[in-house]
């Protein structure tokens, strides 16, 4: 069914097991962007890795799983799958994907905390330093070196059944084990806007920029445009076809193709307060003077 708003999205209510780290976690506070919004959520800072639990999910998925890529920090990440894999295996370890507008806040966030502008926190009240953030900035959109790399979005495109010359976002869960489609919404602006860079942080509802910007600015970027049954992907690094090093959000990515970008996907949780002792978070964060 096609929706022209939402009110609450739902989403799954997971913990974290005792295998992971809260502290490989950052907590995005609830936002609201017009008629949608979606409570506090717990980010993890890396792309998802191979671990005793990923294996056994990726096996009974009949997944191959390969983590030859590697971030800044020497962590490897999964880069073996395409974005409808990806999605499915993270939903069957119990994590949620991020959509395009959670993921723009994500990494406004970040880029907020490494300039001292917005406190960082992990789940259990712990304030992140400015120089950790950056890290994990720099890792997911830092233009300062050629290597490329990326991650899957939660966000898949069709004709709207209703006008078929304009699409329809879609988000995804799984229900009875199956990857399916849990909502759609109408895009409402005109996808002819050619080789053009935006500000990352003009987002709409949906966490497609808006505002025209100069590549050379830090979060400027380059949006290929949707096409009806294509997928999301964000990537940065080297581009042959505009030149230098760049962050793209690509909307026109093949759902079943594995990309050769070193392209991962990102474990998201609903936090619910179980970690910390205390019920109140705002009261119990940990902050560096």
């Amino acid at each position: 069914m096609v929706s022209n708003e939402i009110c609450v999205e739902v989403l799954p209510i997971f913990g974290l097991d005792k295998s992971e780290n809260p502290h490989d976690y950052i907590i995005l506070p609830s936002k609201k962007h017009g008629s949608r919004n979606y409570p506090d959520l717990m980010v993890s800072k890396h792309r998802l890795g191979l671990s005793e639990k990923v294996k056994a999910v990726g096996s009974e998925l009949k997944f191959s799983l390969e983590d030859f890529a590697m971030e800044f920090d020497g962590k490897n990440y999964i880069n073996t799958l395409n974005w409808r894999d990806a999605l499915t295996l993270n939903l069957n370890l119990g994590n949620i994907n991020l959509n395009l507008r959670r993921f723009v806040d994500f990494l406004h966030l970040l880029y907020k905390g490494s300039e001292g502008k917005e406190k960082v926190y992990d789940p259990t009240g712990w304030q992140l330093r400015r120089e950790e953030i950056w890290s994990i900035y720099n890792e997911i959109a830092g233009r300062g070196e050629k290597r490329i790399r990326g991650e899957y979005i939660d966000a898949s495109y069709c004709h709207d059944p209703e006008d078929y010359h304009n699409l329809v976002i879609a988000e995804h869960y799984l229900y009875k084990g199956n990857f399916s489609t849990e909502k759609t919404y109408k895009l409402k602006f005109n996808f002819s806007r050619g080789t053009k860079f935006f500000d990352m942080f003009s987002a709409d509802v949906y966490g497609f920029p808006t505002k025209e910007e100069d590549s050379g600015i830090i979060n400027g970027t380059y949006v290929i445009d949707p096409n009806n049954g294509t997928a999301t992907l964000f990537s940065t690094g080297s581009s042959n076809r505009l030149g230098g090093t760049t962050n793209i959000i690509n909307c026109s990515y093949s759902k079943c193709v594995v990309s050769s970008l070193n392209i991962g996907i990102r474990p998201v949780k609903l936090y619910n307060g179980e970690i910390l002792e205390q019920t109140n978070f705002l009261s119990s964060l940990v902050k560096f003077e």
